[in-house]
């Protein structure tokens, strides 16, 4: 009887662990967020422990400063030319890595994922030298080009991978059937490969919206972005003021994740 419970009481400890461990996790990532919001609702002037009332007036006054609205829609702007620029690209690079072969395809595969291992600080110095060397001045063009950049191996690979398991006969049963190239893509390819386009757009979206260093290179005269607002603002320490803009991005940016997860739902 002992030799057969012995294993059950095993596994038991076992899932134990493995839930502890989970909510250790969960704890240690999402604790810290908490506690921005929390801060963000504090009536005192420097988040700290108690806190001394609930307000309102951080959230008044991030929404009355001019120049965290205009870098964020700043922000917003080259985020949707990252997508626009990196999401068609990505596609392309998909169909090739999926579709076709090439010479020296192993070449071109390594150097489409080499940002993913390349320090973005040494990319921020690269892009600068090299809009330099052409004489191009640095503006919001050349932060869209360096955002693409950086995004475009995670567009590529997360629309190869839905590529990869589309069945190529519903392309060739269309074709078949008199449809044309371009009618072949846009009613059989491009509904079943969706759900991957919109994942890479999302991507493309939060490493946009969210870098930091490459942008701080190559950004120039124009003006600041939301990363760089903030960090000029923590120059003077951590004001309630940067938690509520933390809290706001937060919940714009879950209801950008929900609305996607619903729309490719929505297309499964």
């Amino acid at each position: 009887m002992d030799s057969v419970s012995h294993p059950h009481r095993t596994q038991g400890l076992g899932q134990l662990l493995a839930r502890l461990y989970a909510g250790a996790v969960y704890v240690f990532l999402f604790l810290p967020i908490a506690i921005v919001i929390l801060m963000s609702f504090n009536s005192a002037k420097f988040g700290a422990f108690p806190l001394q009332g609930f307000s309102l007036d951080w959230y008044r006054q991030l929404f009355q400063d001019r120049t965290i609205w205009e870098a964020l829609s700043n922000s917003l702007i080259i985020a949707l030319g990252t997508i626009l620029v990196a999401v068609p690209m990505g596609t392309m690079g998909a169909f090739a890595l999926v579709r076709y072969q090439f010479r020296l395809k192993s070449l071109f595969t390594s150097i489409l994922v080499l940002p993913l291992v390349i320090p973005g600080l040494i990319i921020g110095i690269s892009l600068l030298s090299f809009y330099h060397l052409l004489g191009v001045s640095t503006s919001r063009l050349t932060v869209i080009l360096g955002h693409a950049a950086l995004v475009l191996p995670y567009a590529t690979l997360v629309i190869a991978a839905r590529l990869q398991g589309f069945d190529i006969h519903l392309e060739e049963a269309a074709a078949s059937l008199g449809a044309a190239p371009a009618t072949v893509f846009r009613k059989v390819t491009l509904p079943v490969i969706a759900s991957g386009i919109v994942a890479a757009a999302l991507f493309a979206w939060t490493i946009s919206f969210d870098e930091f260093i490459v942008t701080f290179f190559i950004i120039g005269g124009a003006k600041q972005t939301l990363p760089l607002k903030i960090w000029s603002l923590l120059k003077f320490g951590i004001s309630p003021k940067i938690n509520a803009a933390s809290a706001v991005i937060l919940t714009a940016a879950l209801l950008l994740v929900t609305g996607g997860l619903a729309m490719m739902r929505g297309r499964k």
